[in-house]
C-alpha cells in the first residue's frame, strides 16, 4: 500500500512543476490538486470526479493513474450499501377452497351456456348481424404541383466589333472604379465579347464602332470624339 498524497507530491516536485503549471496543462483546477496531494478528498465535487482526477493528475506526473484510482477506491471510496429483496412465498390454501372454487367455475359456465344454447340445437341470436358499411370511396386529393424553378435570366451578350476602323477601348466590370477588363487597339476587322450585365466603356472612336446585344444592334451617338457608355440592364447610356 503506498500513500497517494505523497506520491503525487513527490512526482510534482521531481519534475519541477507548479500548481499553476499542471492546472493548464490538465484543466484540473489548482485547489484540486493541491486536495489531491493531502488525500482531502472531501473537498472534491464528488467520487467520480476523484478517480478521475487522480487518473488524469496522476497520468501527466508520468505515474499509473488507474492505480491510484484504484487505491482511492480501496481505502476512501464509500462501501456500495447493498439492498436485500424480500422473499415471498405463496400461501398455502386448504384444499377444499380449490375444489370450491373448480366447483363454482363450471357452475357458472354452465348458466352461460343454457341462457344462449335453445332446445333442438339452436343458438338464440344474440345480436343482428352488424351491416357492413359500405365502403367509402375515398376522394383522392390531387397533388400540388410543384412550383417549376425560377430560371435566372441569362447573362447579356454584349459584342464590340471594329467594323469600319481600329478603335481604342477600354473595358470595366461594373463602373469606372471596377476590374479592368480589357485595354487597347481594336484592330479594325476584330471583335470583343463579354456576358456581364454592368460593364462601362471608353470608346475612342465611337464611328469605327459597332455594337450587338445577344446579335441585335444598339445604336451609338454619331461622333468621333470619345465617348464613355455605361452598358446595364440591356441598354447603353452616355455617361461622363
Amino acid at each position: 500500500m503506498f500513500e497517494i498524497g505523497a506520491t503525487l507530491r513527490e512526482a510534482r516536485e521531481r519534475r519541477g512543476v507548479t500548481y499553476g503549471e499542471a492546472e493548464g496543462a490538465t484543466r484540473i483546477r489548482a485547489r484540486y490538486l493541491a486536495a489531491l496531494e493531502e488525500e482531502r478528498f472531501a473537498e472534491l465535487p464528488g467520487e467520480a470526479y476523484a478517480r478521475s482526477f487522480l487518473r488524469e493528475y496522476g497520468e501527466f506526473l508520468g505515474l499509473d493513474g488507474q492505480r491510484l484510482a484504484t487505491e482511492y477506491d480501496l481505502r476512501f471510496a464509500a462501501p456500495e450499501a447493498f439492498h436485500v429483496e424480500p422473499a415471498s412465498f405463496p400461501r398455502r390454501g386448504w384444499p377444499w377452497r380449490r375444489l370450491l372454487v373448480a366447483v363454482l367455475t363450471l357452475a357458472v359456465a354452465g348458466i352461460i351456456v343454457a341462457a344462449v344454447v335453445v332446445p333442438g340445437g339452436s343458438k338464440r341470436p344474440s345480436a343482428q348481424r352488424a351491416v357492413a358499411p359500405h365502403p367509402t370511396t375515398r376522394t383522392q386529393t390531387p397533388k400540388p404541383t410543384p412550383p417549376r424553378p425560377h430560371r435566372r435570366p441569362a447573362l447579356p451578350h454584349l459584342k464590340l466589333v471594329a467594323a469600319r476602323g481600329d478603335c481604342w477601348l477600354e473595358i470595366h466590370a461594373g463602373s469606372s472604379h471596377g476590374p479592368l477588363l480589357h485595354e487597347g487597339l481594336l484592330p479594325r476587322g476584330s471583335s470583343l465579347a463579354f456576358a456581364r450585365r454592368f460593364l462601362w466603356i471608353r470608346i475612342g472612336a465611337p464611328s469605327s464602332l459597332d455594337v450587338q446585344l445577344n446579335g441585335e444592334p444598339l445604336l451609338l451617338p454619331l461622333t468621333h470624339a470619345p465617348l464613355n457608355v455605361q452598358f446595364a440592364l440591356g441598354k447603353l447610356r452616355v455617361v461622363a
